[in-house]
């Protein structure tokens, strides 16, 4: 049966799971980074890192996807986090056991990041499916924007105090505090009330499909006849490229040019974290036509691009912190406006797969950018602000091309719409 309010039993199971695992995470994402740092010394092997992270979720998502549509998604989120949960307290296990030899360590750690990122391949489409099942379909944009505030308002707390527990308790034990968050929300996720099966058709079985690739193949296909869909996972990835200097490089971008304690690094993702929230509750409360809900997407996107690369030219740590609380809110409202429209884009029977066809186009070069932004940093000596500069001024075009795109503003006010009749489609594709 549908659910008839927004704060239902197991969307408050999933949810407080969700957000516990998720402060867990927050707090050791900032604690790792530190710590490698500290270690190695080496923007090259933070890079390297974080490719790691992103690298299996590009190449799984779309098995991801299949496996959300044709298995329980509650059972995947149960296993997915419980897998993550013992991966990080191997982790912390290991960190605590080789102390002295902390090349086991590091690399433990670029194993672990590996380990998670191939999870949340399976984990992030089965999760977005999942919502839709739980919630209104007049509440969903209530409900993503109370996820996605939620998270980042504990992100903002787990930020903005990561520097302090790394200096008082260290990497290793705060590891294993996340890695207990992930295996608390695996339980919640499991006290969750099994879904009824859907609808013959709705959530086919190999021998009723076919191959993993033809199923995957039709995920392409729904995104190929729509071409705002089209051109939104054809531009993010470029987007995605030149986003990540700036993720990867704020630890020596907060040291080595604003001169600032590592405890502003802290204090920069919280802020970002809090722009967020406010982002959020712009998208998930106040009310607005869909015109201008599409016009004010295409605008944020452009003038975020234009404040990322504006770090490039401030050297002072408060008017920094200032920038970052103006990216965070122009992120999170075109986070769950986007969000809510491909979720009511697409039919629940190809919502997982989708939902991972998209995720690894739009992450296809976050990998290489990411690899890629460490070892140029080492090589210029690490000019950061002329690569934060250089990549804001690139993201301002990219995202110029979508505001521009009468294709992408349609997607945006009618994501439901009809697929393009522009190229009749061959007859194996309508198979």
């Amino acid at each position: 049966m549908k659910p008839s309010k927004l704060l239902s039993r197991d969307f408050c199971l999933l949810w407080q799971g969700q957000l516990i695992s998720q402060m867990g995470s927050q707090v050791f994402g900032v604690t790792a980074l530190l710590w490698l740092k500290q270690t190695t010394e080496s923007a090259t092997l933070v890079g390297l890192t974080m490719m790691m992270l992103t690298l299996p979720g590009v190449v799984l998502g779309p098995i991801g996807g299949v496996l959300a549509d044709r298995y329980s998604r509650r059972k995947i989120l149960a296993a997915s986090d419980a897998l993550r949960g013992i991966a990080v307290l191997a982790l912390a296990f290991a960190m605590f056991a080789f102390t002295d030899r902390p090349g086991i360590a590091v690399t433990s750690l670029m194993i672990v990041a590996c380990v998670i990122g191939s999870v949340a391949a399976v984990f992030q489409p089965a999760g977005a499916s999942l919502v839709p099942e739980l919630v209104p379909q007049d509440r969903l944009s209530s409900a993503n924007a109370l996820i996605q505030g939620s998270f980042q308002m504990t992100g903002f707390f787990a930020q903005a105090v990561a520097g302090i527990l790394f200096r008082i308790l260290g990497a290793p034990l705060v590891a294993a505090i996340d890695g207990a968050s992930y295996l608390y929300s695996a339980v919640s996720d499991l006290l969750l009330a099994p879904r009824p099966p859907r609808a013959p058709g709705r959530a086919p079985s190999a021998s009723q499909v076919g191959s993993l690739l033809q199923e995957i193949r039709e995920a392409l296909v729904f995104v190929r006849d729509r071409p705002g869909m089209r051109l939104l996972v054809g531009v993010v990835p470029f987007l995605r490229f030149f986003v990540v200097p700036f993720t990867v490089l704020f630890p020596f971008y907060v040291e080595g040019h604003l001169k600032a304690r590592p405890d502003w690094y802290g204090f920069l993702l919280a802020g970002l974290g809090a722009g967020v929230v406010v982002g959020y509750i712009a998208a998930g409360a106040v009310k607005m036509g869909v015109a201008t809900a599409a016009r004010l997407m295409t605008a944020s996107l452009v003038l975020m691009s234009v404040a990322l690369g504006s770090l490039g030219l401030t050297s002072s740590a408060p008017t920094a912190l200032m920038i970052v609380i103006v990216v965070g809110m122009l992120n999170g409202f075109v986070t769950v406006k986007l969000t809510t429209i491909l979720q009511l884009a697409v039919p629940d029977e190809l919502r997982g797969r989708v939902f991972g066809v998209v995720r690894t186009l739009s992450e296809a070069l976050a990998p290489i950018g990411m690899g890629a932004s460490g070892l140029i940093a080492d090589l210029s000596g690490r000019n950061v602000p002329r690569m934060y500069l250089g990549c804001g001024i690139a993201m301002a075009v990219l995202s110029s091309v979508l505001m521009l795109s009468a294709d992408f503003r349609s997607f945006l006010v009618e994501p439901g719409g009809a697929p393009s009749a522009a190229k009749p489609r061959p007859a194996e594709d309508a198979a």
